[in-house]
């Protein structure tokens, strides 16, 4: 049975997303832009189709967007995967519907994690 959101009950993890060529990742600037907080499995990014101002008006001023591509990625031995957006904090069925996270594969320690980030 697929996990659902208790606050919206949408698929935690929908299937069947197309993976998109390249995503957009918000950093605070003057901060590492793939850098893993305490308690985070994976970090946010989002499909690069969605414009720049329309993700950034849900985050703190001064935030900045970085875009990569998938494949840059996982070619640092990472995964892409759909995820539900937080919807209380986005707000926003497009952003929701379109944010994915970089997580590592089932393999990696969470210290190599931490370093292939760093190599991004």
């Amino acid at each position: 049975m697929q996990e659902k959101c208790e606050k919206c009950g949408k698929p935690k993890y929908p299937e069947g997303g197309q993976k998109p060529a390249l995503v957009k990742r918000v950093y605070e600037s003057g901060k590492p832009k793939y850098q893993l907080r305490q308690g985070e499995e994976g970090l946010s990014i989002f499909d690069a189709k969605i414009p720049d101002i329309a993700i950034l008006a849900k985050f703190r001023a001064g935030a900045d967007i970085d875009t990569k591509s998938v494949d840059e990625i996982e070619s640092k031995g990472l995964t892409v995967v759909q995820t539900h957006g937080d919807c209380e904090y986005l707000q926003n069925d497009e952003l929701e519907d379109n944010h994915w996270e970089i997580r590592p594969e089932p393999e990696m320690t969470r210290s190599q994690f931490k370093a292939a980030l760093k190599t991004l």
